[in-house]
């Protein structure tokens, strides 16, 4: 009994704004095409990532968290962290989580990442890719170019193929 009653209710409810006077054509050219078709075409200014404002652009990092939060973040803080150009580890105790935070050159924190889950393969990848650059000796003297990095990316190239020479 309460069911038909309900469904009688709903029934007589319009969701219309012209009370049923139109066709349902002529309300689809009238409302319809304003309220269902939504336009979302946003131009957005392609950034040349060399091009960026200082504002924007990183120019450094560093990991925070505890070195027990992970098996291999004890190694990485202790061996390779010294090894990336302009990139640091902050200790804090008592903390679960590894947090990294790229900033700009003013100091100021520009993203975040949390990577607690990751392994170090991952933070590799992440760290090249945003263009630091990765030493091979803690005393290796750097290039004018890859000192600049991460503020200019710095851009891994493959060392060149040896010519084979026939005997």
């Amino acid at each position: 009994m309460r069911l038909k009653a309900l469904s009688l209710l709903f029934l007589g409810v319009s969701a219309r704004a012209d009370n049923g006077e139109l066709t349902n054509e002529e309300w689809w050219e009238k409302y319809g095409v304003k309220s269902v078709r939504v336009e979302t075409i946003v131009h957005r200014r392609k950034h040349d990532l060399n091009n960026l404002p200082e504002y924007a652009r990183i120019a450094g990092g560093w990991i925070e968290g505890s070195p027990t939060a992970n098996s291999w973040i004890k190694d990485f803080s202790k061996n390779e962290v010294n090894l990336w150009h302009n990139f640091s580890f902050k200790h804090l105790h008592p903390c679960k989580e590894l947090y990294i935070k790229f900033h700009n050159r003013k100091g100021v924190v520009k993203e975040d990442l949390q990577i607690t889950n990751w392994n170090l393969y991952q933070l590799r990848r992440e760290l090249r890719q945003r263009g630091f650059m990765h030493k091979d000796s803690e005393h290796q003297k750097l290039t004018e170019e890859e000192k600049q990095s991460p503020y200019i990316k710095y851009i891994y190239k493959l060392p060149p193929k040896k010519k084979k020479t026939e005997l």
